[in-house]
C-alpha cells in the first residue's frame, strides 16, 4: 500500500465496518481507534525507503463463472491468504519484473510496527511476477503467525466480534490492526530506489 494512503484505507475500512449498533462506548471506541491510526501513519518517515520509479501490477484471469456474472476477464490483484493457489492465474506470472537477485521489502499494512524483510531468488534472471508475489504472500502469513504467538491480547474469533466486523488490534511483535489476513488482496508492488541505489519494494494492498 502506498504510504500517503494509509491513512484514508484506515479510516474508510473501519468506518465501514461497524455494525449497526446503538452502544455509545463502542461507537467511541471506533472513532479512538480511527483517530490512533491516522496519527500514527501521518508520524511515519519514509525518506529512507527511496523514489519510486515503477509499480509492478497484479492480475489474475477471471474464472468463467466470474466472467459470466460480472462481465470482466481479469481481476486486480490475488488474495493474499490463498496467494499460492491463485498465483496459477496471475496474468504474465512467469514474466521476469525485477533484475535484482536479492531486494527489500517493506510492509506497514495493517500493522502499527512496519516491518522490513530481505527477499532473495535463485533464478539468474530476477524475480518473475509469480515468484515475487508468493514470496510477499509467505511473509504475511509469518507476519500473522508471530503476531498471534508474542501477542498477550489475541485475535478475538469472527464469529464473537462485537460492534466491529474488523479483527481487533492485537499487541504482539506487529501490532497487527483492523484487518484478518482473508481481507487483504495484493494489488500492485511499488518499486523505489534510495540515493545509495538500494531496491526497496512498497505494496499496495486493498481490503
Amino acid at each position: 500500500m502506498k504510504p500517503k494512503l494509509i491513512a484514508i484505507y484506515s479510516m474508510i475500512a473501519l468506518c465501514s465496518c461497524v455494525q449497526p449498533n446503538t452502544n455509545k462506548q463502542t461507537a467511541k471506541d471506533s472513532s479512538n481507534i480511527i483517530a490512533q491510526h491516522e496519527q500514527s501513519a501521518a508520524e511515519k518517515n519514509y525518506d529512507d525507503i527511496g523514489t519510486p520509479i515503477s509499480t509492478i501490477t497484479i492480475q489474475q484471469k477471471a474464472s468463467k463463472e466470474y466472467q459470466e456474472k460480472y462481465h470482466e476477464s481479469t481481476i486486480d490483484g490475488i488474495s493474499i491468504e490463498k496467494g499460492e493457489a491463485e498465483s496459477a492465474n496471475i496474468i504474465d506470472g512467469d514474466a521476469i519484473v525485477l533484475s535484482n537477485m536479492s531486494v527489500k521489502l517493506l510492509i506497514d499494512y495493517p500493522l502499527k510496527k512496519p516491518a522490513t524483510f530481505e527477499l532473495k531468488t535463485f533464478n539468474s534472471k530476477g524475480f518473475s511476477r509469480k515468484e515475487l508475489t508468493a514470496q510477499i504472500c509467505a511473509k504475511y502469513h509469518e507476519i500473522y503467525d508471530i503476531e498471534e504467538q508474542t501477542a498477550n491480547t489475541k485475535t478475538v474469533p469472527s464469529d464473537k466480534r462485537e460492534g466491529l466486523y474488523n479483527r481487533n488490534e492485537t499487541d504482539g511483535k506487529y501490532g497487527i490492526w483492523g484487518h484478518d489476513i482473508a481481507d487483504l488482496y495484493l494489488t500492485g508492488i511499488e518499486i523505489h530506489r534510495t540515493k545509495n541505489g538500494e531496491t526497496i519494494l512498497s505494496l499496495e494492498v486493498d481490503s
